[in-house]
């Protein structure tokens, strides 16, 4: 699992949120064809992920971790949202006006095979990325891979129940692919 969020050294943290925040404002001005730029103001103030989870959580703006399609790609198994893998995302807003599109981000809907892990061995994952992998896009949204998991920070908790109220808006903003396979009962 994750180390201790306080572990990790002060410079780490600041240049892995710096890399966030840039391919992130990247990112957003990439899918807007620069319309509209993602406002420094609303990713830079922060120096760090613990202090804009800590802003974020309980007020503003919403943003959600998309994993990139890279990432999703390369994975041999479903990974855990993690602090420590910042790389392998950018922050999109969920706020009226400003959202991801369709055409560039999915959002994953997936059973669970176990109780603590939603495809341990990966092989419902290596479905999803030779189906998606042959479609154009950028970005994707997994409940596992993209919203903090337990054990969580009491910022990441607060975080957490605002994506869950706001689910409906990422649904209904991106391209949908779900899988499901058939039903094996769990006894």
């Amino acid at each position: 699992m994750e180390s201790n969020p306080t572990s990790s050294s002060n410079a780490d943290t600041r240049d892995n949120w710096n890399s966030l925040v840039e391919r992130s404002i990247a990112a957003w001005n990439s899918l807007h064809n620069s319309e509209r730029g993602l406002e420094e103001s609303m990713l830079r103030p922060w120096s760090n992920l613990d202090e804009f989870l800590q802003e974020r959580a309980s007020s503003g703006p919403m943003f959600w971790f998309f994993q990139t399609k890279e990432a999703f790609l390369s994975q041999k198994t479903m990974t855990i949202w993690s602090r420590l893998n910042l790389d392998d995302y950018v922050l999109l807003p969920a706020t009226s006006g400003w959202f991801v599109r369709r055409d560039e981000s999915f959002f994953i809907s997936h059973s669970w095979h176990s109780a603590t892990e939603p495809d341990p061995g990966g092989k419902y994952l290596k479905l999803l990325q030779h189906d998606l992998g042959q479609q154009e896009w950028s970005y994707v949204w997994l409940d596992w891979t993209c919203a903090p998991q337990h054990p969580r920070t009491e910022e990441q908790d607060r975080c957490f129940g605002r994506t869950l109220q706001k689910m409906s808006g990422i649904i209904r903003n991106c391209g949908f692919c779900w899988y499901y396979p058939p039903f094996e009962p769990r006894l």
